[in-house]
């Protein structure tokens, strides 16, 4: 189970990787079948943006006193901090049954329940980050400010009210900037005029995406920070929980997959129908029928042999 803590940028490739491969195939409709099945709730499942090695050092270069995260989700990012040794306080204004970014979107009904988190995440908006001087502030895929973007209206302004309440000198920041889909105008320009960018630092990008971690250095620094006035680190989560929380995301991809097969199946179907002539399947159409033939009944295999014809 301890793989699914672990291995997400594997994840992230396979994943990419085949949308790479069924793209070649000029099948457009399968393409976006896949993003569905496969790479949007992935996205959900685990993170909007990809944490990798270098992404994860250089935030621990920059935080010698720890991390506070705010709006840190289902906690991906700061589990894998708190495995490199960082201390991280983790905050999300929103339980998991409520946050729709993890659980169909802010603009739909849940389509489901939120995934379960990776680690404890405490209760808490942008006021947090006032306790947080000695630390570095972190933000990751802070909601846009523009009111056509997704975010409910409590959340659109979390990233300027996050730096505004942030009395420390480094800000770690993953988005999209200028025309992207992540903080905006008004926090980018209170960034730039009371911080100076450090470092840039690129990361695995879900498609259409073009995000990549920031660091930016307070321009008049602070005096001599003291570390005893940070808050008590906080709880891990128990072994049992985070079991429970591995076996669920382990149901939840095996679902995933399932989905896609049955997706791509009634793709091959409604290509055949209409089709006078005789269609060619791609070797991931074949495997996708296969899949669905294992574990289906006499009838349904028969029905779907012929498909391969």
């Amino acid at each position: 189970m301890k793989m699914m803590e672990t291995s997400y940028e594997s994840l992230y490739d396979e994943r990419m990787e085949r949308l790479r491969e069924i793209s070649k195939t000029d099948d457009d409709v399968l393409a976006l079948l896949y993003v569905r099945a496969n790479v949007v709730p992935l996205r959900r499942m685990f993170s909007w943006a990809v944490p990798n090695g270098e992404a994860l050092e250089t935030i621990q270069k920059y935080s010698p006193n720890g991390v506070c995260e705010i709006g840190a989700g289902l906690g991906l990012w700061a589990k894998k901090l708190r495995d490199k040794g960082v201390d991280t306080w983790a905050y999300d204004k929103f339980t998991n049954k409520a946050n729709g970014y993890v659980s169909g979107g802010c603009n739909s009904s849940n389509e489901e329940e939120a995934p379960p988190p990776f680690c404890t995440i405490e209760v808490g908006g942008a006021e947090k980050a006032r306790e947080h001087e000695n630390q570095s502030l972190f933000l990751c895929w802070p909601p846009p400010e523009d009111a056509r973007g997704n975010a409910p209206d409590v959340a659109r302004f979390v990233a300027l009210d996050a730096l505004s309440n942030y009395k420390g000198n480094c800000v770690l920041h993953v988005g999209e900037g200028e025309n992207g889909e992540t903080d905006g105008q008004k926090f980018r320009k209170k960034l730039h005029e009371e911080f100076e960018l450090k470092d840039v630092i690129s990361i695995p990008n879900w498609p259409n995406a073009f995000d990549r971690l920031t660091v930016f250095e307070r321009r008049n620094k602070g005096g001599a920070q003291n570390i005893e006035s940070s808050p008590p680190v906080q709880t891990k989560a128990s072994n049992a929980a985070r079991e429970k929380w591995n076996e669920e995301r382990v149901y939840r991809l095996n679902a995933q997959k399932e989905r896609w097969e049955e997706l791509c199946v009634e793709h091959v179907e409604r290509k055949k129908q209409n089709s006078t002539s005789s269609i060619f399947l791609s070797s991931i159409e074949r495997e996708a029928i296969e899949a669905v033939k294992r574990r289906s009944g006499i009838l349904r295999r028969l029905v779907l042999s012929r498909l391969l014809l």
